[in-house]
């Protein structure tokens, strides 16, 4: 999330700068393999708001992205809030905007979907993802 608010409530605890800067230094150590994960559909997101992250990431040069709609688990504050009434997430219809955007935004920045929830640049789709997904052997520790 690229917004102080949502980080709180997905409740972590670090600051969109200093997601900012350490994207930056993995992007200057890592050029041609940092990822980034992105959740959308978090309450009060527009579209607009979506699609300006997005937007934003990938101009900053990643090579992969995964992006993830927000899944509300239960007995989570959040759920709480939702449920009570407190919190709404988005309309269906707006999250599927949101995501169909984000693909047509990524696309014309070069990065491909490859999985549903995964892009990256040509040759830089991640090596877990698409063992884990064709069923290659790996070790768990």
């Amino acid at each position: 999330a690229l917004s102080d608010k949502d980080l709180l409530y997905l409740n972590r605890d670090h600051s969109v700068a200093q997601s900012m800067d350490c994207l930056q230094q993995s992007l200057t150590t890592f050029p041609s393999s940092t990822s980034v994960d992105l959740i959308f559909g978090r309450p009060g997101q527009l579209v607009s708001d979506c699609l300006e992250e997005v937007e934003m990431l990938a101009e900053m040069g990643i090579s992969h992205m995964s992006l993830y709609q927000l899944t509300v688990e239960r007995g989570t504050k959040l759920s709480k809030q939702v449920v009570g009434g407190h919190v709404r997430l988005p309309e269906e219809d707006m999250m599927a905007d949101m995501y169909l955007g984000a693909v047509e935004c990524l696309k014309k920045t070069g990065l491909a979907r490859y999985e549903v929830s995964n892009f990256s640049l040509p040759g830089r789709e991640c090596v877990h993802n698409v063992g884990y997904w064709t069923g290659r052997e790996y070790l768990g520790l």
